[in-house]
Formats: structure tokens, C-alpha cells, sequence
């Protein structure tokens, strides 16, 4: 048996599949990182030997007037969504990881004449998407790692005061096999990820 434990978000993105938020090359501020899956693996260490994971949340988009929020990890079948502003400038959130493929990444913003804000990468196995980044804007958060990872945030619109939208979080899994089994979402506390094994 080996044991993954996720790290927390930070900027850089947590151990075990979170994403680095996206980083902002002008006046705009950085998204933050997508939280690190927890798990339980047999017979190996790769993806493939997976049979418990905990999939996590992911990072929050910068906003000068109010930031994306990172949508949670799955409780079960496919993770939170991320959020975001609203308003068109601003990048749309990343998707929730499913059973069977990573969540897709939030658009940019677009507004007028200014080009539009990048957009976010997919989540794919395990990984969460990485940022989209700002030039001039705000930038997205990453999503969280997983089952199957977070999409990340898309930028705000280039050269505005667009806010970044925020990461998706990560599908959780569990081998077809076990048995009492109780997923919660968004019960985890804030911080590095634990795993308890009592016998």
C-alpha cells in the first residue's frame, strides 16, 4: 500500500495534481493554486493504482473588485465547480473533474475592443488545469487534483479590471469493491490534506 497525502494550494499548486493559478504579467494580480489529491494506492504507485482518492478544491482568480472562488472537491461522482464575477470582462470559472475526464477550463473575459483574456486548460487523470494567464488583467485559479483534476480559471479580459475566474475542483474516486463507504463535499479543513487508516 502507498499513501499520497495532497498539499495545500499556495501559488505553486499542491502535491499530488494541483494546479499552479495563472500568473499576471501587468498590473493584475495571480490566481491561486489548486489543492493536491489525497490517496491509497495497491500493487504500485502510478494513476492506475489508485483505489481511494480524495479530490480537492481549486484556487480562487484574482479580482481587483472581487476574485473567482475555487469550486470543491467531489464528494463522490464530479467536483464543484469554480466561480466568477459575472460581469463580461471577467474570466469565467474552470469545471469540476468527472468519473471520466478532467473538467473544462473557464473561457477569458472580452470586452470591446480589448483581445480577450486566455483561457484555462482542461483538467486531465489526476492533474488538475493550469492557469490562464493575465497580461494586464487578472488571472485565473488552477484547478484541483483528483480522480480527474479541476479545469482552471480564465483571465479577465486583457488591459481591464476583469477579474480571474476561479479553478474547478477534482472528481473523488473509490474502488467498485468497498464497501461503508461516505463521501462528503467540502468537508475537508483548510490546509494540507490527512489520511487516517485505523484497524
Amino acid at each position: 500500500m502507498t499513501v499520497f497525502v495532497g498539499g495545500r494550494g499556495g501559488i505553486a499548486g499542491g502535491f499530488n495534481g494541483g494546479a499552479a493559478g495563472g500568473i499576471s504579467s501587468g498590473s493584475g494580480g495571480s490566481g491561486g493554486g489548486g489543492g493536491g489529491a489525497s490517496d491509497l494506492r495497491q500493487a504500485g504507485d502510478g494513476l492506475a493504482n489508485r483505489v481511494i482518492v480524495a479530490g480537492r478544491g481549486g484556487g480562487g482568480g484574482f479580482g481587483e473588485y472581487g476574485s473567482g472562488d475555487g469550486g470543491l472537491g467531489g464528494g463522490g461522482g464530479t467536483g464543484g465547480a469554480g466561480r466568477w464575477g459575472h460581469t463580461i470582462m471577467d474570466g469565467h470559472a474552470g469545471k469540476g473533474g468527472s468519473q471520466s475526464a478532467g473538467g473544462h477550463g473557464g473561457k477569458g473575459g472580452q470586452e470591446g475592443s480589448n483581445p480577450a483574456g486566455e483561457h484555462g486548460d482542461r483538467g486531465a487523470l489526476g492533474l488538475g488545469g493550469a492557469g490562464g494567464n493575465g497580461r494586464g488583467s487578472d488571472a485565473g485559479g488552477g484547478g484541483g487534483g483528483g480522480y480527474f483534476g479541476g479545469g482552471c480559471g480564465g483571465a479577465g479580459a486583457l488591459s481591464t479590471s476583469g477579474g480571474g475566474g476561479g479553478g474547478g475542483g477534482a472528481s473523488s474516486f473509490v474502488e467498485t469493491g468497498a464497501t461503508h463507504v461516505h463521501n462528503t463535499q467540502g468537508a475537508a479543513s483548510p490546509g494540507n490534506g490527512q489520511i487516517l487508516i485505523s484497524w
